[in-house]
């Protein structure tokens, strides 16, 4: 089962680091993370919606001469053809890993929806969704009826995706996302991408993850560092959406000594006493010096 959100899952032990003494030299030095890999891209020619990639939260006790290696995975690309997209990669913190988002289904000989963080949605003809990774993600759902073309919404972090009902007129909408303050402020990521249709209402897309296509209208790509999956598209000459790519969260107190190595893209933020390392992009390290 996915973790739900930060304010839920971490905060008292977060707190319980704090009270354990840390200092700032030497720490402990309590922090929390949130690690989403990429968004699967959605499928073609009424393909199923993108998986959102894998999420995976905590609390970790920082110490002098501790190093973790980061890795922050790409979303599946958007593109075109009868066929299915890719797999997103996967994002790494230290010994965790999170999984990638697979792609949602398609009619080419390739098309099967793949697993992964969370799974693709099924194509329209009945195909089934794939499977995602426990503690990470869900399965996306099946597509459903030849006769309508409605295809599976990929898989959450939060929930699995939606398979439509029979004669239904939608796609499938993607699965839930997860939440997490860990920035200060709650935002939901690692959510499904919407499943195709030819009928009235293309599958949404949950957690920034992209909408599904109708007949000709492209399906969506998912936000940028959401890790939630793209959104399958209508028929052949359009395309699928691309999944989010992911983002590794750290909050830790401010008075931590870190250095952190080339080769990441990140950001940070002051909240409270706290500091906040977005890293949004690369791959690299992070050590408590």
């Amino acid at each position: 089962m996915a973790v739900t959100s930060m304010t839920n899952s971490s905060i008292g032990n977060f707190v319980k680091y704090r009270k354990m003494g840390a200092k700032a030299t030497g720490g402990p030095f309590g922090a929390q993370y949130v690690v989403v890999a990429g968004g699967g891209s959605g499928g073609n020619y009424y393909g199923g919606g993108g998986g959102a990639g894998g999420y995976l939260s905590g609390t970790e006790a920082f110490t002098t001469g501790s190093s973790y290696t980061i890795t922050v995975g790409a979303g599946g690309p958007a593109g075109g053809g009868v066929k299915n997209g890719a797999s997103g990669s996967n994002s790494v913190f230290g010994s965790l890993t999170a999984i990638g988002g697979g792609c949602g289904g398609a009619p080419a000989t390739d098309g099967a929806a793949l697993s992964g963080g969370s799974g693709g949605g099924g194509w329209y003809a009945f195909t089934s969704g794939a499977s995602g990774t426990s503690g990470q993600g869900f399965a996306g759902g099946n597509g459903y009826s030849s006769n309508q073309l409605n295809a599976g919404g990929g898989g959450g972090s939060g929930g699995a995706g939606v398979t439509p009902p029979n004669n239904a007129s939608n796609g499938g909408n993607g699965g839930l996302a997860t939440g997490s303050d860990i920035t200060g402020s709650l935002v939901y990521r690692a959510g499904g991408g919407g499943g195709a249709t030819a009928n009235t209402t293309p599958g949404a897309g949950n957690g920034g993850g992209g909408a599904g296509g109708k007949n000709s209208v492209t399906g969506s790509s998912a936000t940028v560092n959401s890790g939630s999956g793209g959104g399958g598209t209508g028929n052949a000459p359009s395309y699928h959406g691309g999944g989010g790519s992911g983002i590794c969260i750290v909050r830790v107190d401010s008075s931590a000594p870190l250095q952190i190595s080339a080769g990441l893209t990140y950001s940070t933020a002051t909240v409270g006493s706290d500091t906040v390392y977005s890293f949004t992009a690369g791959s690299g390290t992070l050590r408590v010096i």
